[in-house]
């Protein structure tokens, strides 16, 4: 990792955002959280930002703003399968969200399969506020899905 922390914007809802940005600042990276198109549009044109983190939906307004490379944080949420609950828990893979970061921001001459992790990304990073961002994240997910399919 460069000498100076590389500069992350994480545009998501709040408890989500912080959470992803308590992340990336345990690892090294120093991390901006937005919640509103307006914020993301201010904060984007004002800093040199290496990288975004975002959902699937919001990737093409973090482009549109500024061509950076855009980690889509829904696909580091793995189902934990419980045949006892009717509502499916997913656990959030830390160790191979910083990995991607990390690959994403490295020097040109690094490849994705040889990016470094920070030794700070294990597993002890999870934070004990997952259980509710992994709901929250699943539930966000549920009714977007059901609204798309009631239309």
């Amino acid at each position: 990792m460069p000498h100076a922390p590389l500069k992350t914007i994480v545009f998501l809802p709040a408890v989500a955002a912080e959470f992803v940005a308590a992340n990336l600042r345990q690892s090294g990276y120093q991390a901006t959280s937005v919640q509103t198109l307006s914020q993301l549009h201010a904060a984007m044109c004002s800093c040199d930002y290496v990288l975004a983190v975002t959902t699937r939906p919001n990737i093409d307004l973090v482009r549109h703003i500024q061509t950076i490379p855009v980690v889509n944080i829904e696909v580091f949420f793995d189902l934990a399968v419980d045949h006892r609950r009717d509502d499916t828990p997913k656990r959030f893979d830390a160790k191979s969200f910083i990995r991607r970061v990390t690959a994403l921001t490295s020097s040109p001459q690094s490849t994705r399969t040889s990016a470094h992790v920070p030794k700070s990304a294990t597993s002890s990073t999870i934070s004990p506020f997952i259980g509710f961002v992994a709901h929250f994240m699943g539930t966000v997910m549920r009714k977007r899905q059901r609204h798309t399919v009631a239309k």
